[in-house]
């Protein structure tokens, strides 16, 4: 799915949330945002448990969340399901996402050859709110 697919399904699947409109800055942290929350969605060609989430990516997002008194949210979709957390929440609930120095490629295209060193944290799929888009 596309990040626009990605935001109508989640607008689906949450009638009662605001519009999700896409970010206006292209190189914003995040790729849409509400009234109430700024999202950042990724698509995945394979599922994990965990997920890996960045920590810059993570302190960016809540630090700007923060400044507007909005939530950061954080989506992986892979084929038809979405796995939604909500960052913000996680970190008021003291959520250990398990930060460590990883070695990964310096983009998530696989075929980069730059290999760099990364802070990066772990999400549960048991953590995460599961929609399953076949439906909506």
């Amino acid at each position: 799915m596309t990040e626009a697919e990605v935001a109508e399904k989640i607008m689906a699947a949450f009638p009662r949330m605001k519009e999700l409109r896409q970010a206006r800055d292209e190189f914003s942290p995040f790729d849409y945002e509400s009234d109430d929350y700024l999202v950042e969605i990724k698509s995945r060609r394979k599922a994990y448990d965990p997920w890996i989430i960045e920590q810059l990516k993570v302190d960016t997002n809540v630090a700007i969340a923060e400044s507007v008194k909005k939530d950061f949210i954080y989506v992986n979709a892979f084929e038809l399901l979405l796995y939604i957390w909500n960052i913000s929440k996680l970190i008021r609930e003291d959520y250990d996402f398990g930060f460590e120095d990883r070695e990964m490629p310096w983009t998530t295209d696989f075929e980069a050859v730059q290999i760099i060193s990364k802070r990066t944290g772990y999400l549960y799929s048991k953590d995460a709110i599961i929609v399953n888009t076949e439906e909506l």
